[in-house]
C-alpha cells in the first residue's frame, strides 16, 4: 500500500517493524492485543483529557458527543453516525486523495463508524447476557475496529516520519 516509500528507512515503517515484531505475544496474542486495544478504546471514551496531538480524533469526537448527550442509552442506540459528527468530503479533484489530513480524516471516520457500531451492539447485548459471553460474540466486530485503530496509528506515523525528513532528495520526492 505505500508503494516504494515502505521500504525507505525514512518511512518509518521500517522503524516500526523492527521495533514491535520482536515483542510478540505468543500465547494467543492475536486475541489478547485485539481485547486490550478495544479495553483503551473503551476506556479513552470515558476520559476527558484527550491529547490536541492524538491522531484518535474519532475518540475524542464521540466521547464529546456522548457526554453531551449525557451517556443516553436511547441517544446512542443507533449503528449509524450521529448527524453532527458526519463530515463532508471535499474532494473535486484526483490529486485531493494525496491530502495526508485528508486521509486521517477518512480513517478517523471508518473507525468512528465502527466503535459507534460496536458500543451499540456491546450495550444491546449487555443487557441480557454476562461479560464473557457479550465479549466473545463481538469479537468479529474488535477485530475490524482493532484494525482501523492500528492502520490510523501507522498512518500518522508514516505521515510524521516522511514530512519531517531532513534529506533534500527524499524532501524533494514528496
Amino acid at each position: 500500500a505505500c508503494g516504494g516509500m515502505g521500504y525507505l528507512k525514512s518511512s518509518g515503517i521500517v522503524t516500526l517493524y523492527q521495533r514491535y515484531i520482536p515483542s510478540v505475544t505468543f500465547e494467543g496474542d492475536n486475541y489478547v492485543l485485539i481485547q486490550q486495544t478495544i479495553r483503551y478504546i473503551l476506556k479513552s471514551l470515558s476520559n476527558e483529557n484527550h491529547s490536541p496531538d492524538s491522531p484518535f480524533t474519532y475518540i475524542k469526537q464521540y466521547s464529546q458527543y456522548l457526554q453531551k448527550n449525557n451517556n443516553n442509552k436511547e441517544n446512542s442506540s443507533s449503528i449509524y453516525v450521529p448527524q453532527e459528527l458526519q463530515i463532508k468530503c471535499n474532494v473535486n479533484e484526483i490529486e485531493d486523495w494525496s491530502d495526508p489530513k485528508l486521509l486521517i480524516k477518512i480513517f478517523n471516520y471508518r473507525a468512528l463508524n465502527l466503535l459507534i457500531k460496536f458500543r451499540t451492539e456491546y450495550l444491546h447485548h449487555s443487557s441480557n447476557n454476562d461479560d464473557f459471553d457479550v465479549w466473545n460474540n463481538l469479537q468479529p466486530l474488535m477485530i475490524n475496529l482493532s484494525k482501523a485503530h492500528g492502520m490510523i496509528y501507522i498512518l500518522h506515523c508514516f505521515q510524521a516520519r516522511v514530512y519531517n525528513v531532513d534529506n533534500q532528495y527524499v524532501d524533494n520526492a514528496i
